[in-house]
C-alpha cells in the first residue's frame, strides 16, 4: 500500500462513521416523526354521533379507519346534532352505515376490537373501509345512548412508512460500519504478518 492510500484510509473511515451516525439519527427521527404524524391523523378523524344525520367529507380515495369512542372529549351542539359530554361513553353501538356520493351503501360490522389511546380519550377500531371515490359520505351511526364513531385516514399506513424508512437507514448505517472494518496491511503484494516461533535449543543462552 502506498503512503497516499495509507493516509487516506483513516479519513475514509472517519467519513463513513460520520455517515453511519447520520443515518442512524435519520432512522430514529423517521420513526418518531411517523409516530407523531400517525397520532395527528388519528386526532383529526371526523366524529359522528348516533341519532344524527352526518355528512363527512372524505378528501381522497384510499383506506379509512372507522373506530368507536370508549371515552373522549365533549361535542357541542354545533359539532353534532346534540351536545355530548366528555368522559366515558355510556351508549351501545349496533351498526355503522355509509352512503357514498355514487349511491352505493356499505355497513361496517361491529365486533370486538383492540383499543388504543388517542389524545383526549380512548378508541376501539371497528375496521378499515376502502373508499374508491372522494366526496361527501353520509354516515349513519345506529345505537342506544351516546355513541360516537370516528372515521379518518388510516394511521397505520403512516406509521408503517416511517418504520420502513427507519429500517432502511439502519441497514445503510450497518453497511457503512462494515466497510470501516480493520484490514491487514500489505507490503510488496503479500500480507504482512507478524510470525513468531519459539527459539531452537542451540540458540538459547547458557
Amino acid at each position: 500500500m502506498n503512503e497516499t492510500g495509507a493516509s487516506q484510509a483513516p479519513r475514509r473511515g472517519i467519513l463513513l462513521m460520520f455517515v453511519a451516525g447520520m443515518l442512524l439519527a435519520l432512522g430514529v427521527f423517521s420513526v418518531l416523526l411517523a409516530s407523531r404524524q400517525a397520532t395527528d391523523v388519528d386526532v383529526a378523524a371526523a366524529r359522528v354521533v348516533s341519532g344524527c344525520e352526518s355528512i363527512v367529507e372524505l378528501p381522497t380515495s384510499g383506506r379509512y379507519l372507522v373506530s368507536v369512542e370508549i371515552s373522549g372529549p365533549s361535542l357541542s351542539a354545533e359539532q353534532a346534532c346534540r351536545e355530548i359530554p366528555a368522559g366515558l361513553r355510556s351508549g351501545e353501538l349496533e351498526s355503522v352505515r355509509m352512503l357514498s356520493p355514487t349511491g352505493s351503501r356499505a355497513e361496517i360490522p361491529v365486533a370486538a376490537a383492540t383499543s388504543r389511546i388517542v389524545a383526549g380519550g380512548q378508541r376501539a377500531s371497528l375496521g378499515v373501509v376502502e373508499v374508491d371515490v372522494a366526496g361527501e359520505y353520509e354516515i349513519e351511526v345506529i345505537g342506544a345512548g351516546d355513541v360516537v364513531v370516528t372515521i379518518g385516514a388510516d394511521p397505520s399506513g403512516v406509521r408503517t412508512r416511517g418504520w420502513w424508512w427507519g429500517i432502511g437507514c439502519l441497514v445503510a448505517a450497518v453497511a457503512c460500519l462494515l466497510v470501516v472494518r480493520p484490514r491487514s496491511r500489505q507490503r510488496g503484494g503479500a500480507t504482512e504478518t507478524n510470525q513468531w516461533s519459539a527459539p531452537l535449543a542451540k540458540d538459547r543462552l547458557g
